[in-house]
């Protein structure tokens, strides 16, 4: 043979394999848009079936969207800079209306473009994952294990806190899981470049949800002590005392950014947020409603509500039956065909870190959730991706440790490709599941008292409009009519909630009297109040209402009845 076939030979060798590897990234980056479109079409056909024209379901997002159309039309008016800064600060999310905005200035100012950020999210977070999972393992069940269990999880599909519900709970979701991911991906900091991609990831969670700041500095310092004790504790092995310090120097580069980045912001609205968490959350009396809200009668239901939250409302009896499953299965290879190739002091440097790490991002937004007697069953799904991760991480490592069969691994191929066929058919029917005739029909009816009242009020040119309201309904609020009103004709009113109706706290007869003089639109249940409420507003209205009636008819124009909810809602307007 001569030295050119030799040298010709040896390339072939040589681009075989990266041929092979391009072919493999071309099919993982088709497969990946592929599903990606089927997700957007479904997630599209559910907005325009469940959402588009309806007023915004549960109290928070309507706040949240009729704030962002109120930032959008200050930068329309300002240009971008001067219209954020002289729009009122968020101070629980800084970042979550700004991105809000970039999206209404490409995309257009409505709904979907909003709900298109959940959207945007949940697609990198399946990229970040499939992705990490593929390089830790070449192994592709693992892969479509991990997406279909992305697609079977209850999260995405929640009427509140769901990819559908403009709140920072989803986005927290997904933004908590990419920053997981990249933390594995940095190998727990061991590697400098992923550190400063982490401290991104981290910072952007954080802008978006202020509170995450105490689960990144939990974390962080839990991962700093455990470090040293390990440090101390394997100070004989040089090259693994090496590896602790460079993990722990990226580590303090790490909070040094993250504090250069989010503390800035923090300290500017440190008011706003004292008056949000510690008010609100800690020395106010409104928690104490929520815990009666949600059920919540001593300790014992406070300390199981959040893990009852996370595994069987966020994460769901299927997910973790398959969960069970493959852990039994993985448990029983384990003790039947591992084989041992890695010292313990080298297993314990791979994957102790690991357990330890995805383990304390779980329990450290545990504790603090747990902590605050304010419950909300939303919350919980950040810890949704940890937990699955958790679980991952068992399996890789007892995968590490065997050595299983052609046919083997066959079945867990098909196994997962099955199980992702069924997670893709449990989405498109979660996005399929449209309304019912009689709730199309309420609201229906809703938004066009929506659209009555806000006519109402550009006919009379108010500038200011106070309105009060009889019930605590996420039906019933100024800001929904705000919204409903501006993604149907274009135009922002300024309406205000008086404290009729503006408050869950109960409210006297002056009080009442007091709103109804300030209002000029109130809403009254004609029916009166058949269900029971937690809200001590809803408790204390009853015994008012023959004399916010009484004022009505006396004071009020009647605007018109509108029949939904099994009530009778009646508008009545003043004059002038």
């Amino acid at each position: 043979m001569t030295l050119e076939h030799t040298i010709e030979n040896s390339k072939i060798n040589l681009t075989a394999p990266t041929l092979a590897k391009s072919e493999s990234k071309l099919n993982f980056w088709i497969f990946f848009v592929f599903i990606a479109l089927g997700e957007f079409f479904c997630f599209r056909y559910a907005f325009i079936h469940t959402v588009q024209n309806t007023y915004p379901a549960a109290f928070d997002q309507t706040s949240y969207l009729s704030f962002f159309y109120v930032v959008y039309e200050n930068v329309k008016q300002q240009g971008f800079i001067s219209g954020i800064l002289n729009s009122p600060p968020l101070a629980t999310g800084i970042f979550f209306p700004i991105q809000a905005i970039l999206y209404f200035s490409v995309f257009g100012a409505s709904r979907f473009s909003a709900m298109l950020i959940n959207f945007t999210y949940f697609m990198i977070l399946q990229l970040c994952c499939i992705k990490l999972i593929s390089t830790l393992s070449n192994k592709k069940y693992f892969a479509y294990l991990f997406l279909a269990i992305l697609f079977l999880m209850n999260v995405p599909s929640f009427r509140v806190g769901g990819i559908l519900d403009m709140r920072m709970d989803f986005i927290a979701f997904c933004v908590y899981g990419i920053f997981l991911c990249s933390v594995i991906k940095s190998s727990y900091f061991l590697n400098r470049k992923w550190t400063f991609i982490t401290v991104l990831a981290a910072g952007l969670l954080i802008l978006l949800r202020t509170l995450t700041l105490v689960y990144v500095v939990g974390l962080s310092v839990s991962l700093f002590a455990y470090l040293l004790i390990k440090k101390w504790s394997l100070q004989r092995n040089k090259q693994s005392c090496q590896q602790i310090n460079n993990r722990l120097v990226n580590l303090i580069i790490f909070c040094f950014f993250i504090g250069l980045i989010t503390l800035p912001f923090i300290w500017l609205n440190r008011v706003t947020l004292y008056n949000y968490y510690v008010i609100g959350h800690i020395l106010g009396s409104e928690k104490y409603i929520r815990a009666a809200q949600e059920g919540i009668t001593n300790m014992l239901s406070a300390c199981w509500f959040y893990p009852r939250m996370l595994l069987f409302k966020q994460i769901g009896i299927s997910v973790l039956s398959i969960c069970l499953f493959f852990s039994v299965i993985y448990s029983y290879f384990y003790i039947t065909t591992r084989k041992i190739n890695l010292s313990d002091s080298e297993d314990y440097a791979k994957w102790g870190i690991g357990f330890f790490y995805i383990l304390f991002s779980i329990l450290i937004p545990l504790a603090a959730l747990t902590s605050d007697i304010n419950k909300s069953p939303v919350v919980a799904s950040i810890m949704v991706i940890p937990f699955i991760w958790l679980v991952f991480w068992y399996w890789l490592y007892v995968d590490s440790k065997l050595q299983l069969s052609k046919q083997i691994i066959r079945i867990l191929n098909v196994s997962a490709i099955i199980l992702l066929a069924l997670g893709i058919i449990n989405q498109v029917n979660q996005y399929h599941h449209g309304l019912s005739k009689n709730q199309k029909k309420d609201l229906a009816v809703i938004s066009t008292m929506y659209l009555d009242i806000g006519n109402y009020v550009v006919s009379k040119q108010w500038e200011n409009t106070p309105i009060a309201f009889d019930q605590i309904r996420d039906y019933l609020t100024s800001n929904g009519i705000v919204i409903i009103y501006y993604e149907t004709n274009g135009k922002l009113l300024n309406i205000n909630t008086e404290k009729l109706g503006g408050s869950i706290f109960a409210i006297d007869k002056q009080g009442a009297i007091n709103s109804l003089n300030n209002s000029k639109v109130l809403v009254v249940n004609l029916n009166g109040y058949p269900d029971k409420s937690f809200f001590p507003f809803d408790q204390s209205i009853e015994s008012l209402r023959p004399t916010i009636l009484q004022y009505a008819n006396q004071h009020f124009n009647k605007l018109g009845d509108y029949p939904f909810m099994d009530s009778v809602y009646r508008v009545y307007v003043k004059a002038n």
